[in-house]
């Protein structure tokens, strides 16, 4: 056996395995105890000032095609509803909660087809 495979034979694994233990341990360690020898602390933190947020534009809650759909189909409900004999000329009227629209027909007129 050569002199260097000899020296690993004769018990040496446990001081070079020992070695490298303790080197792992203390590369390990050190960081750790900078990090709390230098002291963080919650009372010395302060607020980022130099970081801006924004927001984007809210969209509206109901498009104005989608009120004016929602309007005709109440308009065209009232109208449906009706009777024209029964009004004798009176107008009808109509409402719409959802757009806060109101409104009365004044003239209606029976088409049969």
């Amino acid at each position: 056996m050569s002199r260097i495979a000899q020296a690993f034979d004769s018990g040496q694994w446990s001081v070079i395995a020992s070695a490298s233990a303790k080197a792992a341990l203390l590369t390990l360690a050190l960081p750790l105890a900078a990090c709390g020898a230098g002291g963080f602390s919650l009372e010395k933190a302060e607020v980022d000032r130099s970081i801006i947020t924004s927001s984007a534009p809210s969209a509206p809650a109901v498009p104005a095609s989608s009120d004016n759909d929602s309007d005709q189909t109440t308009i065209g409900n009232a109208v449906s509803s009706a009777d024209i004999q029964e009004l004798g000329g009176q107008a009808v009227p109509w409402a719409n909660a959802g757009t806060g629209s109101r409104g009365s027909i004044t003239e209606l007129v029976e088409l049969k087809d």
